[in-house]
């Protein structure tokens, strides 16, 4: 089903299309894997490999995808959304990955967004609301857009694990070396978990991460068995490698961390341990070697992931800012639709109940 077919001035004329895919479709689709070639704003959220994974585990109910073609056929941009009830549309895969948005050709994502704002706006009974993440650019012009700056954090690395620690402050490379001697002593180790077990490290990593949640008094339901599960079923030749690495104290382990390496960026994802094992600081252990096994494998930067806490400072963290964008439409009908839909979310506790 085709939702729209439309031209916009954007600086060059950009025709801008909607049309419903199936997830067979979406792993088909060779505009995904000719613009992911010529990007310079890759990120594994918005790959092929990655967003193909995730269907197969989530299971969409439907998918809608987006492209901004040029006057001579060449697609210069390319969105996959998930639509949800009442025309609520989100970027594909937004809930477990910072980056959830278009996927452009170099210089082009300026006049792709700019064109997809003109398709919103003269087509704004066809959808109630729109999430994306990981955008740099300001998307103000956007029809209805509510900006939230969110931090993130990434350092480039050196040619070695001795270099990255020479450029760390002399309190916090002393901090790093006192851990890395208290975890030592315990007879604590990290290791890189080999690919036929990582499905169940994976699983322990989901456990581990719900263990700290609890303690700190938090709740993550996106970090669950079927995040697991996607991590594990990445293909080794997708362009996005999975690294995987545990603590383990005693043959227990008490600790793990995820890593994608995507081009020459090894992307930190996520962490879990035992709040038990605080005390050996598990977290920092584990990000060092994830460091030094980045470093050891020649990529040129780590990313931290978003979001402002210090040990992504103490790691050498440098900050950048993206922007996570809700945008609403301005048809009258959908704002009455956007407005039954929060009064209807919060009745159903109370009927629950």
């Amino acid at each position: 089903m085709v939702l729209g077919d439309m031209t916009y001035l954007a600086g060059s004329q950009l025709t801008v299309t909607v049309r419903s895919v199936t997830g067979t479709e979406f792993a088909d689709s060779q505009d995904w894997r000719a613009v992911e070639a010529e990007t310079t704003r890759a990120h594994y959220g918005v790959s092929h490999a990655w967003l193909t994974s995730w269907i197969r585990a989530y299971s969409p109910a439907r998918l809608l995808m987006v492209r901004a073609t040029a006057p001579d056929g060449t697609v210069v941009g390319i969105g996959l959304l998930e639509s949800r009830r009442i025309g609520c549309w989100h970027f594909a895969g937004g809930f477990i990955t910072p980056h959830a948005r278009f996927l452009c050709t170099s210089g082009a994502e300026e006049d792709v967004w700019r064109a997809w704002s003109g398709w919103l706006g003269d087509n704004a009974a066809r959808w109630t609301s729109l999430e994306a993440a990981g955008l740099v650019h300001d998307a103000s012009s956007m029809p209805g857009a509510k900006l939230t700056q969110v931090p993130e954090f990434a350092l480039p690395l050196p040619a070695s694990f001795d270099a990255y620690l020479v450029e760390r402050r002399p309190v916090v490379r002393k901090a790093f070396k006192q851990k890395l001697r208290r975890l030592a002593r315990v007879g604590g180790e990290v290791r890189l978990v080999e690919a036929g077990r990582r499905h169940e490290v994976l699983e322990r990593f989901v456990a581990l991460h719900a263990l700290r949640a609890e303690k700190k008094g938090e709740h993550h339901p996106h970090i669950d068995w079927r995040l697991a599960a996607m991590l594990a079923s990445l293909p080794p030749d997708g362009g996005v490698d999975l690294r995987v690495l545990e603590l383990v104290v005693d043959e227990e382990i008490v600790g793990v961390t995820v890593r994608l390496d995507h081009r020459e960026t090894a992307y930190f994802y996520n962490a879990g341990f035992n709040p038990a094992h605080s005390t050996i600081g598990p977290g920092i252990c584990l990000e060092l070697a994830s460091i030094e096994d980045a470093i050891s494998r020649r990529m040129a930067v780590f990313d931290l992931g978003p979001g402002e806490w210090r040990y992504k400072r103490d790691l050498g963290g440098e900050r950048r800012d993206a922007y996570r964008a809700v945008l609403t439409s301005s048809s009258p009908t959908r704002k009455a639709v956007r407005l039954a839909g929060r009064i209807t979310s919060r009745v159903r506790p109370i009927i629950a109940a």
